[in-house]
């Protein structure tokens, strides 16, 4: 009776040890930070990293979640070399909804459908920047696995999270002093003229104005065009450099709140770049400039204008030629898709020709990548659109319906999974 008890207890013993064993080969994403302690204005950089490599993936995605209230993005990239296959891409995306809450996006796929291997070692790194918004009770930040499916089966591979929840403290300064703000984000088409004020605070309430200002951006002068005239207000003194403008301003004493207001032309035709207060003085003293007028607290240090593309102006005759060929009492809008030289947007006529439609709804910002992702969760295909691949995220399952012609496959999807809500 002994004898046969010892060895159910060995076995017992081994079968317990049977789960730990396999749990060592799971691969661990590790999410390390270089400082848990911020304060407005201060950065805090997460690097993304795989302890083993994981092959045979149909893509991969992490999401970042935090408040947009308390951080805001300055960089993100990917490591060169951490993932392997053909047509692979991937990129650290801007903010995004999941489920109701902000979240950035690490991911990568292959464009040309085939498998990829995610490479063990640093995977990405994400910069933010505290606001002046930032709180213990939204200081939080946390890495999630999205996507792991493996390229034959789609099933999510196991993975270990470690360090993904970063509890962030505030620190409070008593310090005071002015601050400098940045304004929002521009969007704007090739030939316009973009606007981004720059405000100066103060850390309370017992300062209401200053008399004097040193400030310095940066920007790319190949793609923006500082507007001099416009800039150079009433009592500033506009120095222009390499990439570079510095504006000082004395005078008598300005309330708090829009100091001046940057104006550019946008000369690029697509893309961003970046405008950013390098260094910035502030004070009471409308002399102070040249002697020892303290550093303000920059506390958003970026905006970034997204060019979307060109605008033209069409002559009168052109307009009532094309405008007349329709109903004249239909509301008109004139635009020029973004061509890729590929299939139905490989020029105009051919979008049109394969649109065949006269009519269409339109919205602010560039949402496409939304409206699809969208339209496949409620089982509607999408016949034809001019969004890059790396942008469009799709349910995993698709993937067995077709990598190579993803409309088709798109379309065999939701006729197999049919309408969400009938």
């Amino acid at each position: 009776m002994k004898r046969t008890l010892s060895i159910l207890l060995t076995i017992a013993m081994i079968i317990s040890l049977i789960p730990a064993v396999f749990a060592a080969d799971v691969p661990t994403m590790s999410t390390t930070v270089d400082k848990t302690e911020v304060q407005p204005g201060d950065t805090i950089t997460l690097t993304l990293s795989i302890d083993k490599t994981i092959t045979n993936l149909n893509n991969w995605e992490w999401a970042i979640y935090f408040d947009k209230t308390a951080y805001v993005k300055t960089s993100g990239e990917l490591e060169p070399g951490c993932m392997s296959g053909t047509g692979t891409t991937g990129a650290v995306g801007d903010n995004v909804d999941i489920l109701g809450k902000n979240a950035i996006r690490v991911s990568g796929l292959s464009t040309t459908g085939d498998p990829v291997t995610l490479n063990a070692g640093k995977i990405a790194t994400v910069t933010f920047t505290a606001t002046e918004n930032i709180t213990a009770e939204n200081a939080r930040i946390e890495v999630k696995t999205e996507a792991l499916p493996d390229y034959n089966t789609l099933e999510d591979n196991s993975v270990n999270l470690a360090g993904n929840i970063i509890d962030v403290t505030v620190v409070t300064t008593e310090e005071k002093g002015y601050t400098v703000s940045m304004g929002d984000d521009k969007q704007a088409a090739f030939g316009q003229t973009v606007e981004i004020p720059v405000t100066i605070g103060y850390s309370d309430d017992s300062v209401t104005g200053y008399n004097a200002y040193d400030m310095s951006f940066s920007y790319d002068s190949s793609a923006l065009k500082l507007d001099m005239e416009e800039t150079n207000e009433e009592g500033n003194r506009v120095m222009l450099g390499d990439n570079s403008v510095r504006i000082v301003r004395y005078g008598k004493e300005a309330a708090l709140g829009e100091a001046l207001t940057l104006k550019f032309e946008v000369l690029a035709g697509k893309g961003s770049s970046n405008v950013t207060v390098t260094s910035a003085k502030v004070d009471t003293n409308g002399n102070a400039i040249e002697a020892d007028a303290p550093d303000a607290t920059i506390l958003r240090p970026t905006a970034t204008v997204t060019v979307s593309g060109y605008t033209v102006t069409l002559p009168d005759e052109v307009h009532k030629t094309l405008d007349m060929r329709t109903d004249p009492t239909w509301p008109t809008t004139w635009f020029a898709p973004k061509l890729t030289g590929k299939g139905p947007f490989t020029d105009v006529y051919s979008v049109m020709a394969n649109w065949g439609a006269n009519h269409g709804a339109f919205c602010y910002g560039h949402i496409g990548a939304d409206l699809i992702t969208m339209a496949s969760m409620l089982r509607i295909p999408v016949s034809m659109h001019n969004v890059d691949a790396s942008r469009i995220f799709r349910p995993s399952a698709w993937a067995a319906f077709g990598t190579a012609d993803l409309e088709g496959a798109d379309y065999r999807a939701c006729q197999n999974f049919g309408p969400l809500y009938k």
